[in-house]
C-alpha cells in the first residue's frame, strides 16, 4: 500500500516539474492528486457487497487511508523544512 501511495507520489512530483509547476501548484497536485478518501470506498463498499463483506472489504482501504495520513504528515513537515530554509537563504542575500 506504501509501494502505490508513493508511486502516486513521485508520479505526481514528476508530471509537476515536467510541466514546470509552482512550488505551490505541485505541492497542490501532490497532496490533492494522491490522496483518496475513506467515504468514497465506504459508499463503494455498501453498493457492492452486503453485511459483514463490507466490512471485510473496507479493511484494505482504512488501511491504506491510514498510511496516507502519516505518510502525507512527513512529507508535509518536510516540506515545510524545506520552505524555511529556502526562505532562510533568500533573507540573508
Amino acid at each position: 500500500m506504501l509501494t502505490l501511495f508513493f508511486g502516486i507520489y513521485f508520479l505526481l512530483t514528476f508530471i509537476g516539474q515536467l510541466l514546470h509547476f509552482s512550488r505551490q501548484d505541485n505541492v497542490t497536485a501532490v497532496f490533492c492528486g494522491s490522496k483518496k478518501s475513506l467515504v468514497q470506498g465506504a459508499v463503494m463498499s455498501k453498493v457492492l457487497f452486503s453485511g459483514a463483506e463490507a466490512g471485510l472489504m473496507l479493511l484494505p482501504i482504512m488501511i491504506y487511508h491510514a498510511l496516507q495520513l502519516i505518510a502525507a504528515s512527513i512529507i508535509a513537515q518536510r516540506m515545510a523544512r524545506e520552505a524555511e530554509e529556502t526562505e532562510g537563504i533568500l533573507l540573508k542575500q
